[in-house]
């Protein structure tokens, strides 16, 4: 490479977002050298935001199947099918000259979400918790602990089937409604909390299938109201 060019691909925490790889280009003699600190990955189906900064140039474009521009600098990348994509980079430098980067990706399926309550979910078997325990307790959505990107999802609806009884509930905590007909299980009776609603979209994923959480009400002292 002719002139110095650092190029740095930043996956950075945001409002709901993040992924730590970083992918420099740095002139080193008269050659680049290329270094990941970690597996460069994009995750199919969501807005992975992108920072692309080309010193000591004139102008550049960045182009890639699923690449939008958001402000000077900042990308969101949405990947579709195939399991790598290309980020090209289409560089003027201050001499007029012209370069050309290509800049791969491996792109991965994001895990199933599971559908949590006081931060802890079933895991396809049932939590045991007690009246007391369910009185403010708060819903949540989340990926298995090893999933590297960070979303932060707010709850906007789930529904809880109790008996012959199904209510949707706006939010993320049980109404008075539902804390009455809790009251009124016996101990050891269970319920349900399914159909999990997020302010988080997915492209071409499907963010709306939830694990279900499968409650066990287990003896301690009954709430009063």
């Amino acid at each position: 490479m002719k002139n110095l060019i650092k190029i740095f691909f930043l996956f950075i925490s945001m409002s709901f977002y993040g992924q730590n790889d970083t992918i420099s280009v740095v002139k080193t003699s008269n050659s680049s050298v290329v270094s990941a600190d970690k597996m460069n990955v994009v995750y199919r189906g969501l807005p992975n935001p992108i920072s692309i900064a080309v010193p000591n140039c004139k102008s550049f474009t960045a182009t890639a199947q699923g690449l939008s521009k958001v402000s000077e600098g900042k990308y969101i990348l949405i990947p579709g099918s195939g399991i790598e994509t290309i980020i090209i980079l289409d560089i003027i430098l201050n001499d007029s000259s012209s370069i050309k980067e290509e800049h791969k990706f491996r792109i991965k399926n994001i895990p199933r979400l599971y559908g949590k309550i006081n931060g802890l979910n079933c895991n396809k078997s049932i939590l045991l918790m007690t009246k007391k325990e369910l009185i403010g307790a708060e819903l949540s959505i989340g990926f298995p602990n090893d999933f590297a990107y960070d979303l932060s999802f707010e709850i906007k609806q789930f529904t809880v089937s109790i008996k012959d009884k199904k209510l949707i509930i706006e939010g993320d905590k049980f109404t008075n409604e539902v804390v009455d007909l809790i009251n009124k299980l016996p101990i050891n009776s269970r319920f349900t909390i399914t159909d999990f609603k997020s302010n988080i979209d997915c492209f071409s994923c499907n963010l709306k299938i939830f694990e279900s959480i499968e409650i066990m009400i287990v003896k301690n002292d009954e709430f009063k109201k």
